[in-house]
C-alpha cells in the first residue's frame, strides 16, 4: 500500500502525523485516516497515543520497537523521588515532590496521579504519596 511505504519512509523513531502522510501520498487527510484505521485494523501500523486513552499523536510502522511514552517517564521519575522521599522518614506530599524534582506542584501533581493510574504509586491514608 501507498500510505504505508510512505509511513515507513517518514518514520525516524518517532510517530508520523496523518497530515504528513497524506501529503507525501498526495491524498485528502479524511481519506488518509479511513485507511490508517483499516491499516491498524490488519496489523501494519499501529498508533500512537499521547497517553492510555488518550488522543492519536501518530502513526508508526507496527514492526516498530514500541518507545516509552514521555508521561511514563515522568511516572517512572516521580516514583523514584517517592522512594527517595520516604527514605528521610517524613511523609511525602506533592510539594516536596516538586521541590526535589525542581518542578512546578501542579506538575508534580499531575505526574503523580498518572503514576497512581499506572500503579507505581498509591496514596496513604494521610493523603501523603508512598511505592505501590
Amino acid at each position: 500500500m501507498l500510505f504505508r511505504s510512505a509511513l515507513e519512509g517518514l518514520y525516524a523513531g518517532k510517530p508520523v502525523g496523518s497530515v504528513a502522510i497524506g501529503e507525501a501520498c498526495r491524498m485528502e487527510h479524511p481519506q488518509v485516516l479511513k485507511y490508517l484505521h483499516a491499516a491498524e485494523a490488519a496489523g501494519q501500523v499501529r498508533a500512537a497515543y499521547a497517553r492510555p486513552g488518550g488522543a492519536i499523536r501518530g502513526w508508526i510502522p507496527a514492526n516498530a520497537p514500541t518507545a516509552e511514552t514521555l508521561a511514563d517517564g515522568h511516572a517512572k521519575q516521580v516514583a523514584t523521588a517517592v522512594l527517595t522521599l520516604l527514605r528521610s522518614g517524613k511523609r511525602v506530599t506533592i510539594s516536596r515532590v516538586a521541590r526535589h524534582l525542581d518542578i512546578p506542584v501542579a506538575t508534580a501533581g499531575r505526574w503523580l496521579r498518572y503514576a497512581e493510574s499506572t500503579g507505581l504509586v498509591s496514596q496513604d491514608a494521610e493523603g501523603g504519596w508512598k511505592p505501590a
